[in-house]
Order: structure tokens, then sequence, then C-alpha cells
């Protein structure tokens, strides 16, 4: 999915977004209390090569919904993985 909308009031704060699937182009709305726009970054993960399983660009994969890694105990932040 990818954010097709932010949704907050002009100069006031962002209440939610509008997310859309990219392969059926459903859309919904998920309310939030802001937003981190992040272009162009390579995940700062090679620390952790051999050690975390990871997709095939380096982002460190989940048991979504949760944040668990594939090592017991293993939690990410949102900028490491996918």
């Amino acid at each position: 999915a990818v954010v097709d909308e932010i949704i907050g009031e002009k100069g006031k704060a962002v209440h939610g977004v509008r997310l859309k699937n990219t392969q059926t182009g459903v859309t919904w709305n998920y309310g939030v209390e802001g937003v981190f726009v992040a272009i162009g970054h390579e995940p700062t993960t090679k620390i952790f090569q051999g050690q975390i399983e990871m997709n095939e660009v380096g982002y460190l994969k989940i048991q979504h919904p949760s944040t668990r890694t594939s090592v017991e105990g293993g939690s990410m932040p949102a900028t490491t993985r996918s």
C-alpha cells in the first residue's frame, strides 16, 4: 500500500492518511497523529547481515502486523523493516 492522501486541516495537525492498495486500487483511511516521509534512502541494516532475516533489498523481515523479527525477542523500528 501507498499513502494516497494525508488527512487533516490545513495549518493544523494530521489525523489520518488514505492508503491505497497498489494492486487493486482499493483505498481506506487509517488514523495517525503524524506522518514521516522518507524518500530515496537505503536501509542501514548491514550490521545485522547474517544475524536477522532480510528481504532482497536489505530491509529486516518482520512478522506483520508486529515488529517481531526472526530473532527471538527482537523487534525493529519502522525505518529498517519491510
